[in-house]
């Protein structure tokens, strides 16, 4: 059995489409927040590499850093609602 061809993980679109996520870190303000990757797609930045992404804090206009996160898998609750 030969081994499937690695996942390219470069760009937003490429994260959404195998439903990674990116994390965004301010180092001023000491906060995480995840971001929408169809975000990105809505101004045109689905397809820039993500090192040269651009990320501004919201809060603090300081520059964030990102994490990529890998799909998450569902988990069931358990005991009582």
């Amino acid at each position: 059995m030969t081994p499937a061809p690695p996942v390219a993980l470069d760009t937003p679109r490429q994260l959404y489409e195998h439903d990674y996520q990116i994390g965004a870190y301010c180092s001023p303000c000491r906060r995480w927040k995840t971001l929408e990757l169809l975000d990105f797609v809505r101004v045109g930045q689905d397809d820039v590499p993500l090192p040269q992404l651009s990320l501004e804090c919201s809060r603090c206009r300081g520059k964030g850093s990102i994490q990529i996160r890998p799909p998450q898998p569902e988990i069931e609750r358990y005991g009582p609602e």
